[in-house]
């Protein structure tokens, strides 16, 4: 990754891992898709959901962020263990943006999940 001192990092290789291992422990069918955004290129890659090889495809030094969307409502059982891991994001709906990089002068914000 290109040394870019605009930005600063709130995520690393063991939280994206948690993330990881997280949807791998869900049934298949309730596995949030995701996509993400590369720091250096800005290039948003397609929706994927085989969280067991492509979501740790090139590593994770290069990450931007991270969307999820989930089928349905998220689980109050998946947003307590999102928000348990540390990650810095937003959530809006039946999406999480989950960040890797963010610019300075942003308010890192742990990520908070509401559900019904």
């Amino acid at each position: 990754m290109t040394q870019d001192t605009d930005y600063f990092s709130t995520c690393n290789a063991t939280k994206w891992e948690e993330l990881r291992r997280l949807a791998l422990s869900m049934e298949p069918a309730k596995r949030p898709r995701f996509r993400s955004r590369h720091m250096d290129t800005g290039h948003l890659s397609r929706w994927d959901n085989e969280w067991f090889y492509h979501f740790r495809d090139g590593g994770y030094a290069d990450i931007e962020y991270v969307e999820l969307e989930f089928a349905l409502t998220i689980d109050p059982f998946v947003a307590d263990q999102l928000e348990a891991i540390g990650l810095v994001g937003v959530h809006e709906g039946q999406t999480v943006r989950i960040y890797g990089y963010l610019p300075h002068g942003t308010r890192a914000s742990p990520l908070q999940i509401i559900t019904a």
